[in-house]
């Protein structure tokens, strides 16, 4: 049995039963992404960015070291992300290994805050064979969104992470720009 970070409930390794671990501001009944974007907000600071993550790799690793390690890998990304500044940052577990984070954050310390997670979570899936490694896609949030536009802006950061950031090898930080996806680097040193 493995343990809900945020329940402190058991969850019987191998299933895919954290599919609602959600941060402490818990997704109210009918309310999705897309009316947390449109609503523009993060308690009292203006939405400024979605994020979208995505384990790369994850089908292979459950592959060759079993499904109980996978699901160790996500809880420990998980327990990573809300380790963030929960006043200026909403995160939630979207799917299987898919997880999405709305910043209130200037754009300069959330890139440091992905590319220090990122940095945590590889030494982590280093110890691990090393085969499971992280794309990230961003982008800007403009104020007075509809809910429809909400939606749409989700979709194009989620397709950036899951499948532009595949088509370049994995392992890529994406922001979403008014033209073609600006590839960004994961370290400045």
């Amino acid at each position: 049995m493995m343990t809900n970070p945020r329940t402190q409930g058991s969850v019987p390794a191998g299933s895919n039963n954290f599919v609602s671990w959600q941060s402490p501001r818990l997704l109210g009944p009918g309310q999705n992404l897309a009316e947390l974007i449109s609503r523009g907000k993060i308690g009292e600071h203006p939405l400024r960015w979605v994020a979208f993550f995505d384990l790369d790799n994850l089908y292979p690793f459950n592959q060759a070291l079993g499904h109980t390690a996978g699901d160790q890998l996500i809880v420990a990304f998980w327990q990573l992300l809300t380790k963030v500044d929960s006043a200026h940052n909403f995160v939630t577990r979207y799917g299987g290994d898919e997880f999405v984070w709305l910043s209130a954050l200037p754009e300069d310390v959330l890139q440091k805050q992905i590319r220090g997670l990122r940095e945590k979570f590889l030494g982590m899936a280093e110890n691990c064979a090393g085969a499971v490694t992280l794309s990230c896609a961003y982008a800007e949030v403009v104020p007075g969104l509809s809910k429809e536009e909400g939606q749409r802006l989700f979709a194009k950061v989620s397709e950036l992470a899951q499948e532009t950031a595949k088509r370049l090898g994995k392992n890529k930080m994406l922001k979403l720009g008014s033209a073609e996806p600006e590839q960004l680097e994961w370290s400045t040193k």
